[in-house]
């Protein structure tokens, strides 16, 4: 849960919301949900053919930070006609739940205007600039901490996408390692551990197939998943950006078998790096490939219903390394 300079007005809030969400929105309906005036979540789901369709405000209302948020912004997203429709049952719903709506916002074609506003001098009907100083300004606070976002959802998806002639060539090593035996297999947990921490902290451009198998054979071991999971937790800043873009490597490389683990780490990572939008894109390439992958299965029920990251964190961080290394007693 953090606080941020992003609900300092509308516009700088809309700005902000590729950076939030790791793409540009579109036909959105994006809801930042508060407590306190901090931020729990930042959601967003396309926007539904029918106004008053029931799933869809299911979805919307049905995880964690609803549960808990006492205020809420909405940001519609779309070059639609009447977006009142879309919006009147979400305020209708925050009524009766007692959730403060801080404004309803309209975002289309670089313009904004505040749906609560009845000041035509303040919210024109044609909606207002979001200058170019603002848009600087925001983009220079996200790459300082090392955010940029894709042109969309479908950027995001085709970047994290197996690339199948490497996933062939990874999976040609892979066929050919044989694992250690039961009196080799501790040591071999321990320097497959320090290989992997070195390869995260230390990205390349490219990674070579062999590296990469060795990578996603070791990874298929919980105790040397859960080890690396655990170590990496603790990193902030560009270290954790580093391992994440080398694991993206790992993740468009990984042939059929080697993606569960593989993309759980990834994912994992980058939901503690705040970016669920990536986190919940490999998951559900990792589930589709593994529906029974428990790890997956537990980050993206947190992913998906909204829990603070940083709870997981401390959760982890409860934890022993020798437990995650050895298992816990």
């Amino acid at each position: 849960m953090t606080t941020s300079p992003v609900l300092s007005d509308p516009k700088t809030l809309i700005a902000s919301l590729p950076y939030l969400l790791g793409f540009e929105p579109r036909e959105s309906a994006v809801v930042v949900w508060l407590r306190d005036r901090r931020i729990l979540l930042t959601q967003r789901l396309d926007l539904p053919r029918d106004p008053h369709d029931r799933a869809w405000h299911q979805v919307l209302w049905s995880h964690d930070a609803a549960a808990v948020a006492d205020q809420i912004v909405i940001v519609l997203v779309t070059e639609g006609p009447r977006p009142h429709e879309i919006a009147d049952p979400i305020l209708d719903r925050a009524a009766s739940r007692g959730v403060e709506v801080l404004d309803l916002l309209l975002s289309r074609e670089g313009r904004w205007r505040s749906l609560l506003c009845t000041d035509a001098g303040c919210c024109p009907e044609a909606g207002r600039l979001i200058d170019a100083e603002t848009r600087t300004r925001v983009a220079a606070e996200f790459a300082w901490a090392g955010i940029a976002p894709e042109a969309a959802r479908e950027e995001v998806v085709r970047l994290l996408a197996r690339d199948e002639d490497l996933a062939t060539a990874v999976a040609a090593v892979v066929a050919q390692r044989t694992g250690p035996g039961p009196r080799d297999r501790e040591e071999w947990r321990d320097a497959s551990i320090d290989r992997l921490l070195a390869l995260l902290s230390a990205p390349t451009a490219t990674i070579d197939p062999v590296a990469m198998a060795d990578a996603m054979t070791a990874l298929g071991d919980v105790r040397i998943r859960d080890s690396v999971l655990w170590t990496a937790s603790h990193w902030r800043g560009e270290r954790l950006l580093a391992a994440l873009e080398t694991l993206s490597q790992l993740v468009r490389c990984a042939p059929c078998g080697c993606l569960p683990p593989v993309g759980t780490l990834y994912a994992a990572l980058a939901w503690l790096a705040g970016d669920g939008a990536r986190a919940g894109i490999v998951l559900e390439r990792v589930l589709a490939e593994d529906s029974s992958y428990s790890l997956a299965r537990i980050i993206g029920t947190a992913v998906g219903g909204g829990l603070d990251p940083a709870g997981w964190r401390a959760a982890l961080h409860d934890l022993s390394y020798a437990e995650c290394r050895y298992g816990a007693a």
